[in-house]
Formats: C-alpha cells, sequence, structure tokens
C-alpha cells in the first residue's frame, strides 16, 4: 500500500508523546517506534503530537502539532516579534492605580477562568481536525502515567482528552510500552481509568507499571513489553568489540537528584552527597588508570550535575580532576549512541542512560531512585549491580564496578540474549499496532539479535 492510498483511506498513526524538553531517552523511543512502524509495512503515514512540535519535527521529520494548549502557547511565544498588544498596555495603566486594581480583581479572575476554558475548548476543536484520517494514535512510552509533575490536570487529563477526541474521531486507541508511576491523587486514577477503558491495546514497560495499571483496572489483556527505546534500529546489534590491550573506558551518567531540574522537592545534603559519591568514584577509577567519561541523557540538566561533580573533583583532586573528560555537548540521540560505543562499562542514573547502555550491550552499574531502575536491572539479570541511591558512596560505587569488570564476558552474553528476547516482543508488538491501523506488516521473519552463545 503507498503513501497516498494511506492517506485518502485514513490510515494515518498518531504518536503522541510528552517529549521536546531535551530528555534523549524519550527522543529515542520516538525514533524508534517511527523507524520499526515504518520499517513493518510499506507507505506508513505518520504524524506526532508532542509538547515542543518544532523539535520534533527538526529532529524526526514528521509534521507535528502541540500536544496541549500549554505547548500551543509556547510555541506562538517563541514565533513572537515582541511587539506589545493594547491589552498589555491597558495592564500596565491598571498597575499604576493600585485602587483600581484592587476594584478589579474579581472581574479579572472571572475573565481569566473564562478565557481559560474557552482557550481549552478551542485548543480541543482543533486537536480534532488535526485528527482527521487518523486511524491510531499511539501513546509511545516514558512515565506518562503519572501526576508528579502537574497534578491530575498534567499528565492524566492530556491523555484522557486525546483518547476521547481520537475515539470521537473514530480512531483507535494503544498504550505502547508505557511507564507508570508515581500517582497518588485520586482524581488522576479517575481520568486514566477512564482512558484506559477507551484503549484497543495496552502495554506497560515494566512489572510495576504493569502493576498499577491493574489498580486502574486496565482492561484485559494488559501486556508486559519492555522500553520501546530498546527497538532503536542502532541498538540491534551484538554490542561494541571487546578492546584489549587497553584500559577500561567508564561512561558515568549522574543526574540532579533533588537538587533541582524537575525535582519538585530539594534537599541540597542529599544532592551534595550524591554529587561526592561520583566525584569519589571518578577519583578511583582515574588513579586505576582507567579513562572516565561524563555524559548526559537529559542535555539541559545533567550537564549542571556534571559540572559540580567536575568542580568538587578540582577542588579535592586537582591532578585526578584533569583525567576526566566531558561530553555535555551531546544533543541528539545519534550523537549520545555514539559516546555509548565507546565505553567498557557504564554507571548511570537517569532511567535512560541505564537502558540505552545495557540495550548497545554495555555491562552496567545502575544508581536507583526509582523501581523502574531496579526491574530494569533484574529482568537484565544484573540485579547485584543496581545500587540504592540514598547512602550512595564512592566506594561503594568503585566496588561494583570492579566487580562487574571481572565478569564482563559473562555479562555481556547474558545482556545479548535478553536483548534479543525484548526486541522479538517489541517487534511482535509493531505488527499488532499496525494492524489497529489497517495496515499488513510486511516483516516475514524476526528481525534483530541472534543469541549469543559460550
Amino acid at each position: 500500500m503507498d503513501a497516498a492510498h494511506a492517506q485518502t483511506s485514513g490510515q494515518r498513526i498518531a504518536i503522541m508523546g510528552h517529549v521536546g524538553n531535551g530528555n534523549l531517552g524519550d527522543e529515542a523511543i520516538i525514533a524508534a517506534v517511527i523507524a520499526r512502524l515504518r520499517a513493518g509495512a510499506s507507505g506508513v503515514d505518520l504524524l506526532a503530537f508532542t509538547s515542543n512540535p518544532q523539535d520534533t519535527t527538526e529532529r524526526h521529520g514528521l509534521p507535528t502539532f502541540p500536544i496541549r494548549l500549554l505547548a500551543e502557547r509556547r510555541s506562538r511565544e517563541a514565533q513572537d516579534t515582541g511587539a506589545r498588544s493594547w491589552g498589555s498596555s491597558a495592564a500596565d495603566r491598571v498597575r499604576r492605580r493600585p485602587w483600581l486594581k484592587t476594584l478589579l480583581r474579581p472581574v479579572v479572575l472571572v475573565a481569566r477562568r473564562v478565557v481559560r476554558i474557552a482557550g481549552e475548548m478551542l485548543f480541543d476543536l482543533r486537536s480534532f481536525r488535526r485528527l482527521r484520517g487518523v486511524r491510531l494514535i499511539v501513546f509511545a512510552g516514558s512515565g506518562q502515567l503519572n501526576d508528579d509533575m502537574d497534578g491530575p490536570f498534567g499528565y492524566p487529563l492530556v491523555i484522557l482528552r486525546w483518547s476521547v477526541l481520537a475515539r470521537l474521531r473514530g480512531a483507535a486507541v494503544s498504550f505502547a510500552s508505557i511507564g507508570a508511576g508515581p500517582l497518588d491523587k485520586t482524581l488522576s486514577r479517575l481520568f486514566l481509568r477512564l482512558a484506559l477503558r477507551l484503549t484497543a491495546y495496552r502495554s506497560f514497560r515494566d512489572p510495576s507499571s504493569l502493576a498499577i495499571a491493574r489498580r486502574l483496572h486496565a482492561p484485559e489483556p494488559s501486556l508486559l513489553v519492555r522500553d520501546l527505546a530498546l527497538s532503536h534500529p542502532r541498538l540491534a546489534a551484538a554490542g561494541p568489540p571487546v578492546r584489549a590491550g587497553r584500559a577500561p573506558c567508564v561512561g558515568v551518567n549522574p543526574l540532579p537528584f533533588y537538587g533541582g531540574g524537575n525535582w519538585q522537592v530539594q534537599d541540597r545534603s542529599l544532592y551534595d552527597d550524591y554529587v561526592t559519591a561520583h566525584a569519589e568514584l571518578a577519583r578511583g577509577l582515574i588513579r586505576l588508570g582507567w579513562r572516565v567519561v561524563l555524559f548526559p541523557t537529559q542535555v539541559r540538566m545533567d550537564p549542571l550535575t556534571i559540572d559540580d561533580i567536575v568542580h568538587q573533583l578540582r577542588a579535592s583532586a586537582p591532578d585526578d580532576a584533569r583525567g576526566v573528560e566531558t561530553a555535555t555537548d551531546v544533543t541528539a540521540v545519534s550523537g549520545l549512541l555514539d559516546i555509548l560505543e565507546e565505553f567498557d562499562l557504564a554507571v548511570a542514573t537517569r532511567y535512560h542512560g541505564v537502558l540505552l547502555a545495557l540495550a548497545s550491550g554495555i555491562p552496567t552499574v545502575a544508581v536507583s531512585y526509582h523501581p523502574k531502575t531496579r526491574d530494569l536491572m533484574e529482568h537484565m539479570g544484573l540485579g547485584p549491580w543496581c545500587l540504592e541511591v540514598t547512602g550512595l558512596t564512592g566506594s561503594v560505587l568503585l566496588e561494583r564496578v570492579a566487580d562487574m569488570a571481572s565478569q564482563l564476558s559473562t555479562v555481556r552474553t547474558s545482556l545479548a540474549n535478553q536483548r534479543g528476547r525484548d526486541l522479538a516482543d517489541l517487534l511482535g508488538q509493531y505488527d499488532q499496532l499496525l494492524r489497529l491501523a489497517g495496515y499488513a506488516p510486511t516483516r516475514s521473519r524476526v528481525e534483530g539479535l541472534a543469541p549469543v552463545r559460550g
């Protein structure tokens, strides 16, 4: 079936993602979905709805629209020439008269609420029109079933609204390898319970996410299918070659644990302990003669913590600090995957830092701040190398890295075999999604990793 036929027969697939904020793990998910759907059937017609349409179009080459009104407003602001409106001038005049401001406050509050409701309704109307010809929407991966960022009116309401709009348009709704939790608000659980009832296909990336979905009374079958980033085409290989005759290279991926970014609660003491542990790890590895590279997977937040680690190392051990490399110029998935190919081992905290390293065939010591990380490490057979972030010390990190280095061959073989099984599951999932959209998958065999023996 060619692309023109797909468009006229209403077989477009819309990829839904809260992406565009510099998280390369989430971008790897979108890239994987695009590549695998296109490889699975000829002439697949795709579009996307994301938090940053311009970024998504630039990164992935898809026609992209905003997933929420806030994203649309930010896009308009970015295009604003800076001209001041009559309304802003009137507001300035009111601010200069406090008595008038007090008098008008109730009117302003009501007017703002009316304008907001009207704006949301108009956005829904525009979104409904943009879904024309869409046969399937795919909420793709990442931790979308949660309310820790904006409460019930963040992800939960957005997912429910799009699910309703899709069903009104006659499109099927699917959740593909979704992550879930935390989900603390009663209203959030209500919104997502209703959204799950509208789905034609549901899968979750780890046991804890699947358990949350089942507590929401998700229809069955609700499946366990691992993270979509594992299906990125560049990861479908046996991993980097074993490099004999040189010191190991260790990639270290930190994040701002309780120190900024998207942490709702700040705790400088916890953050300083985390930075100290990583500075001590880097110092220990450098003194062993190993190469150390600090790298981000969230390009807006992680570099700040990398700078703090380097700064502390310079203050305590300036000679060792000169041996530490940083890769804070990485801004794209391709660049991240290039960096990963240099590593013999990795130490990672951010979930997709762990996952992409493992998916690249790199034995990894994980620092866990959420159950999803331990789920992943145990699934890969690496539970003993998963450390809890609280109470973390540099000496414990160094001991676990040295222990893994002594078993590299065994770990690499185990990783390759598990990744092959996961990829087979993911390719089967893509076939199901294509069928829901009305395409006939053309894949005649399971592509990907062959089991590694010995």
